[in-house]
Formats: C-alpha cells, sequence, structure tokens
C-alpha cells in the first residue's frame, strides 16, 4: 500500500514523500472480553432528581486465564462517579445521583473500555450505556419516591426475558388493576386497566423488541419491574 505525505507552503505543494506501508493481518485465538448492562442487563436506566441509585456493570471472558479491566472513556457525567473493583473480572459500580438541573429530555450517554491481558494482542471491547434523567412529575418518578424498583417482590413476572405474552402475578393474591408499559425515554407505550383477577397473561405482540419498565398496581401494592421483549 503506497501513501503519499505532501508539503504545502502558501497553498503551493512544495514537495512530496512516498512510502510504501505493509499492512500484516494475522490470526489470534483470543476471544474479545465483554460488558454487560446495568445490574447485568439493559444499556440504559431510568434516573430521577433526589433519587440516588447504585447499578454495577460487569466485565467477562471467556479465555479463563485473561484479566479484565474496564475504564471509562467519556464523557465525564457529573451525578455519576465511578467505583472499580479491580478484581480478576473486573467490575464498576456506580453512584447516579442527578439534580433538577440535570433533567434534560435527551438521553445522556457515557461508554466503557473493556481489555484483556492476553499476550500478544490484548482484546479491547467498548460499550456504550445511556441514562435518562426524567422531571420529578414523571409518573415513574413520582412513584419512585415510595415504592422501590423491583425490590419488594409484590407482583411476579414471567417469563422474562419473553417473546410475545408474559404472566402477571400478584404475589399477595390481589386483583390486579392496572398494568402499563414504560420505554426507555420514560414514555408509557401502553397501558391495561380493570382486571378482576390476581394473574394475567399481558400480550407483547404490540410491542418492539428491546428493555421496558412495568408499572403494576392492585388496590393495595404496586411495583415497577424490568422486562426484556426478545
Amino acid at each position: 500500500m503506497l501513501s503519499a505525505l505532501q508539503n504545502f507552503e502558501m497553498a503551493f505543494l512544495i514537495g512530496q514523500t512516498i512510502r510504501d506501508i505493509i499492512v500484516v493481518a494475522v490470526t489470534s485465538s483470543n476471544n474479545l472480553p465483554t460488558l454487560t448492562g446495568f445490574d447485568g442487563s439493559p444499556s440504559f436506566i431510568l434516573a430521577c432528581p433526589g433519587i440516588s441509585l447504585t447499578p454495577f456493570i460487569t466485565s467477562a471472558d471467556v479465555d479463563a486465564n485473561d484479566t479484565t479491566s474496564i475504564s471509562l472513556m467519556g464523557p465525564l457525567l457529573t451525578f455519576i462517579n465511578f467505583i472499580q473493583s479491580n478484581n480478576y473480572r473486573d467490575s464498576v459500580f456506580l453512584s447516579i445521583a442527578p439534580t433538577l438541573s440535570d433533567v434534560s429530555a435527551n438521553p445522556y450517554y457515557f461508554y466503557l473500555n473493556v481489555g484483556d491481558d492476553a499476550c500478544p494482542y490484548n482484546g479491547q471491547a467498548q460499550s456504550y450505556y445511556s441514562v435518562f434523567v426524567l422531571p420529578p412529575t414523571n409518573g415513574y418518578c413520582l412513584a419512585q419516591s415510595t415504592t422501590q424498583l423491583s425490590l419488594e417482590n409484590k407482583f411476579s413476572v414471567y417469563p422474562n426475558p419473553a417473546e410475545n405474552f408474559v404472566n402477571i402475578k400478584s404475589s399477595l393474591n390481589e386483583s390486579i388493576i392496572m398494568i402499563e408499559v414504560i420505554d426507555a425515554s420514560g414514555k408509557m407505550i401502553k397501558s391495561c386497566k380493570s382486571y378482576s383477577s390476581a394473574i394475567f397473561k399481558f400480550d407483547l405482540l404490540d410491542i418492539a423488541k428491546g428493555s421496558y419498565i412495568l408499572h403494576l398496581k392492585t388496590e393495595k401494592s404496586e411495583e415497577f419491574i424490568r422486562i426484556s421483549k426478545i
């Protein structure tokens, strides 16, 4: 492959050097390391002003002898702190604490690099992540102020991930009165109300593949649960 280096002065070409560059492709048996999403699943997360989140991101490598290392490639977001475990399989713990000034109609993005120590060719891979900071008046944020996401086990949802439907069951055997599906931007894209049963088969056929939040309610309980449509 020939490469030409040209030298200009006052917009006039005054010299040129030709170099012959050889590119050699070699076969490597090293497998690239990978990164999970937040808490092992989606690569986006919903956040609310005044409510702190502590998700984690972990690395993996099918080459058992390789040690992995995660680094933040940017951009640096003022409301997110990164803490590395620096273990054999590196992990990153995040502290996400947005304020009112961080509320935005557009998501915040950052990306991480994960590398391994294979010789002679190190493996490198990148993953992008997004954080949606919703206004405090958003229904998701209003519920978050009194309900912890997916920790109270008031409902069971299965299968998850799901293809065409999920079964939703009230763990307290209460009648389900509302089911809402919230997308990555915090927008409600589907809503069903007034069921008379503690278990319901919920149709996902009209929903695109991706990660969502289910907002579930009975007369006495409420919960938000992450689901994935595959």
